[in-house]
């Protein structure tokens, strides 16, 4: 996975201009549990009794504030445990405490060309090999990169 460190942080800074609390990242939305025994997520009823999970963050990357990860880390306390982490924290934990999940298109879940025009605009990407990272970072901060 390779973060754009630069454009993570603007985007930070804009959102906090918003306010305080928040978890910022790809949103997953109106998303039914795995039903079905055969599925690598499945959950029972037991486990999850509704039909809808919450809004929750794609577990690939994102970012939260640290009042965002401390009453994130209290409320989980009282919340039984889900496996799905990022069902059970960016969406049933920080549902009960009440944190704007954002979505910010530039987090992505998809692997993309390792070219360092195609992170200019994205703060992440998903599933490149080391080499790939470095080839990236390399050409992102290189000053003569020009992209169309």
């Amino acid at each position: 996975m390779y973060i754009n460190v630069p454009r993570l942080v603007m985007r930070l800074r804009e959102q906090l201009k918003r306010g305080p609390l928040f978890i910022l990242g790809a949103v997953h939305y109106n998303t039914e549990p795995f039903r079905d025994q055969k599925n690598k997520w499945y959950v029972t009823i037991d486990e999850y009794p509704t039909n809808m999970f919450p809004n929750y963050m794609s577990g690939t990357a994102y970012a939260m504030t640290s009042s965002a990860a401390l009453r994130l880390y209290v409320e989980s306390l009282y919340v039984k445990n889900l496996f799905l982490e990022d069902v059970y924290m960016t969406g049933i934990v920080a549902d009960r405490a009440a944190i704007p999940r954002v979505k910010e298109a530039d987090f992505a879940w998809s692997k993309f060309e390792p070219e360092g025009c195609n992170f200019k605009d994205k703060i992440s990407g998903h599933k490149n090999t080391p080499d790939e990272i470095r080839k990236i970072h390399k050409e992102l901060f290189d000053p003569n990169l020009r992209c169309n």
